[in-house]
């Protein structure tokens, strides 16, 4: 048995010296300690860091999409339309993408995809598209049945890792609880690489959260849309998908535009509708535009993507020339 030592009282100055250090010291750790955690997370050759999207000025800019964007513009912008344009490039490319539609049904989203891949016009789609099934049924050309019958066989091949959620008559209603539970279900049956789309990001129902927690609410709009981006964020951080989330132009912004017009003024960070967190939140943020007046009379506008605020990559616009008939992005 070890003998005890008993200190006298003279003998203070003479006691061994222990260096103590605050109980907050474990948590703060020197940059050395994460070194080998920093040296696996960097690439080994990638092109890109985040998901391609086939639209390559957009991916070479990005380096892929990743972490939380924010997508704005004024209504008719054609938010909607870019959006899926890049979760079907992104679904082309073997990763798998959620859409949360909050304002539209599977019929219309379908319809724009459909017409964004064959050129058809959606107006088409939608009152002779039962052509896709039966050859007797249109007006179309020998060209045109070609083309739905190629944009037909691209969505039957590649919608098996496309999943749309709505609010229509057959689906609950979308939180972020059901949110993040339905991004790690896909991740359990794909992997870990997830686009989210959430069109509109104001319209998710943050009532249906925590069911023990009936007060759970928000005072007012601003502070839903503040709880909304927070949460929306830390899926970002525990999931590691990207999630894309459509918003609206603040009214200010909107009141510059003239009638009938996506946009004559470019939109700012600080135009975006909403709480503040919905442009210090995300890693990036864009916006869509248009330059000019809308006179053109070919079909087609010219609509350019603002990048707002990236925390990786440069600033700046991106031009696109968008079929009206279509709804299709085209990179001038």
């Amino acid at each position: 048995m070890e003998e005890k030592v008993i200190y006298k009282k003279d003998d203070f100055d003479n006691l061994p010296e222990v260096r103590l250090e605050p109980a907050f010291m474990e948590k703060v750790k020197p940059a050395t300690d994460y070194l080998d955690t920093f040296y696996n997370e960097l690439g080994s050759g990638e092109e890109y860091l985040g998901l391609r999207t086939g639209i390559d000025k957009l991916d070479n800019k990005t380096l892929g999409l990743r972490g939380l964007i924010v997508l704005a513009g004024s209504p008719g912008a054609g938010k909607t339309s870019f959006a899926l344009q890049l979760a079907f490039g992104v679904c082309e490319h073997l990763t798998p993408v959620i859409f949360y539609s909050l304002e539209q049904t599977r019929k219309q989203i379908l319809s724009i995809i459909l017409s964004q891949i064959s050129g058809i016009s959606g107006k088409d789609i939608m009152l002779q598209g039962k052509a896709l099934i039966d050859d007797k049924i249109g007006n179309f050309t020998p060209e045109q049945r070609q083309d739905l019958k190629t944009a037909k066989e691209s969505i039957e091949n590649k919608l098996d890792s496309f999943y749309i959620r709505s609010y229509e008559e057959d689906q609950p209603g979308i939180s972020l609880d059901i949110l993040e539970e339905e991004i790690k279900g896909i991740q359990l049956r794909h992997g870990k690489k997830v686009l989210v789309i959430v069109d509109q990001v104001q319209d998710l129902d943050l009532k249906l959260q925590d069911k023990d927690k009936p007060d759970l609410g928000y005072r007012d709009q601003i502070d839903k849309e503040g709880q909304i981006i927070r949460g929306l964020s830390k899926i970002v951080n525990k999931t590691g998908a990207c999630i894309l989330g459509v918003s609206h132009l603040n009214k200010e912004m909107i009141k510059n535009n003239t009638p009938g017009i996506v946009a004559i003024k470019k939109p700012s960070i600080h135009g975006i509708k909403g709480s503040v967190d919905l442009i210090y939140k995300p890693e990036s943020v864009w916006g869509l535009y248009s330059p000019s007046d809308d006179n053109d009379k070919s079909g087609t506008r010219d609509i350019n993507l603002v990048i707002m605020k990236a925390r990786d990559y440069a600033l700046g616009d991106i031009e696109f020339k968008f079929n009206k008939k279509t709804k299709k992005f085209d990179i001038l």
